[in-house]
């Protein structure tokens, strides 16, 4: 199994379904929902902020909810990662991890997320799970800078 020999650093984070009864949808949670524009209509207004450098240099602006909402969907998308078995499972979480770090401007996050994409791709599940402890140490690092920044 990919990832069988990284430690659980996570604890038990459960997978989100995507369907609800009778096959329909759920509706969006998270980050996917706030960049939709389903979030709390309130949360963006009165939430604190924190500024991002985009990739024009210029500041970006996310609320503390948004950036809570992502990294918890970021550890889902991890997890997913973690658990993946079969080549497109992981590409299908790497290219989740890839979306959101590029939405929020963690291009190095991003850039390990899409190396997991590419070896996906190639069927590559040994390189997918060499990839997954640097994926996993990304996050992390990720975790810990918006944590200092709230504080």
């Amino acid at each position: 199994r990919a990832g069988a020999d990284i430690p659980d650093i996570f604890g038990e984070i459960p997978v989100a379904a995507t369907e609800g009864p009778e096959g329909l949808p759920l509706p969006l949670a998270g980050a996917e929902a706030e960049a939709q524009g389903e979030g709390p209509p309130s949360a963006e207004k009165t939430a604190p902020v924190q500024e991002l450098s985009g990739e024009d240099g210029g500041e970006t602006t996310f609320s503390d909810d948004a950036i809570n909402a992502m990294l918890l969907d970021l550890n889902l998308a991890l997890r997913q990662t973690l658990e993946a078995q079969t080549p497109e499972e992981a590409l299908a979480a790497a290219a989740r991890i890839a979306t959101l770090a590029e939405s929020f401007a963690l291009h190095s996050l991003a850039d390990l997320a899409h190396c997991l994409e590419e070896a996906a791709l190639e069927g590559d599940m040994e390189a997918v799970s060499l990839l997954i402890p640097d994926l996993a140490a990304a996050v992390e690092r990720n975790e810990a800078a918006f944590a200092s920044e709230q504080q």
